[in-house]
């Protein structure tokens, strides 16, 4: 709940500067990870892309649970991170960052033995 609090503080806040929000929650019984996706949107998990549509809330755009074992939760998604989120000017060729299920399912099986140890 606080992760969420504070990527509203951040969108809201950073007067633009701040155009994504990553939280990603860790439990640890049972191990599993939430991954949500926070922009400035509709409140609706749409984010107006025409410049007479102005977003105004922030947004919970794209989420998943991951389990222990790597299980991703919904099972296809592939989370997205725009170019144009990350970097100020268009670059020809640039592509988006894209998370497919076996990347984040690999890097939660990578992050969990680190808990082990403690």
């Amino acid at each position: 709940m606080h992760l969420r609090m504070d990527a509203h503080w951040w969108l809201v806040n950073s007067d633009g500067a701040t155009r994504m929000v990553i939280a990603i929650g860790i439990r640890k019984n049972p191990n599993a990870l939430r991954i949500e996706i926070w922009e400035m949107g509709d409140g609706n998990g749409h984010i107006p892309r025409s410049r007479n549509q102005q977003p105004r809330i922030p947004t919970c755009t794209q989420a998943c649970d991951i389990d222990h074992d790597g299980v991703v939760n919904p099972e296809n998604i592939s989370l997205t991170i725009p170019y144009l989120t990350i970097f100020d000017d268009p670059h020809v060729g640039a592509a988006d960052i894209v998370l497919s299920p076996q990347d984040l399912s690999r890097f939660t099986t990578t992050v969990y033995p680190c808990f082990q140890l403690q």
